[in-house]
């Protein structure tokens, strides 16, 4: 797996394993993967991206439908 990633990102991580504990270098090619990536995904099949629409309506949702009642004015 790890020969998929880019070879910057597998230079960085090698670099930061070697630095030790008290470095403070940024893993800044692997966010940048990673924010490419994010941004590559189909939000059409990526379940964590659902609709309200597309829900089952037999499952509990998040908000509650109060009603409506007229207010008495005195």
């Amino acid at each position: 797996m790890a020969q998929d990633l880019p070879r910057r990102v597998r230079e960085e991580a090698v670099a930061i394993s070697r630095a030790g504990r008290r470095s403070f270098m940024a893993p800044v090619n692997a966010l940048h993967l990673y924010y490419k990536l994010t941004h590559m995904v189909d939000e059409s099949s990526d379940s964590t991206f659902d609709s309200p629409a597309r829900q089952d309506p037999s499952k509990p949702q998040d908000q509650l439908d109060l009603p409506l009642r007229k207010v008495s004015s005195r």
